[in-house]
């Protein structure tokens, strides 16, 4: 996946292990905490990791950002098996550039070809939503 911005070139793929170093970084700067960073090596070992739903942005063939979605179990009178995304970090020198915007919008994307039929976003949600025009 290749998305125009600007004039920069952000890069969208699948994350792969030698990225792994870049990712937990990005999570802790993104965070200013290591749980996040944590949590996707958790998810990573578990078997609701879903390797085709945790993607990287690269700018200049550096990884600048991450999305990471997993199952989780939407329980109530029946159980229902839904994505759940988090984290989604990016970078904070490349923050409020739509480099997160991009992550979710090509995650969704791929979610959908997948016919996956509910996200639930876990987290802050003013965290997951774009910044306001000028």
């Amino acid at each position: 996946m290749h998305i125009q911005q600007d004039q920069d070139s952000i890069i969208i793929r699948c994350e792969n292990s030698l990225d792994y170093l870049d990712i937990s970084e990005i999570n802790t700067l993104a965070f200013s905490s290591p749980n996040e960073a944590k949590l996707v090596e958790l998810i990573r070992k578990s078997d609701r990791y879903l390797s085709e739903l945790s993607l990287v942005a690269e700018r200049d063939g550096k990884v600048v950002g991450h999305i990471l979605y997993s199952y989780i179990d939407l329980v109530g009178q029946e159980t229902f098996t839904v994505l759940g995304l988090a984290p989604l970090a990016v970078h904070p020198q490349f923050q409020r550039q739509g480099i997160g915007t991009a992550l979710v919008k090509s995650s969704l994307e791929i979610a959908n070809d997948q016919q996956e039929a509910l996200v639930i976003v876990l987290g802050d949600p003013q965290f997951y939503n774009p910044p306001s025009a000028p």
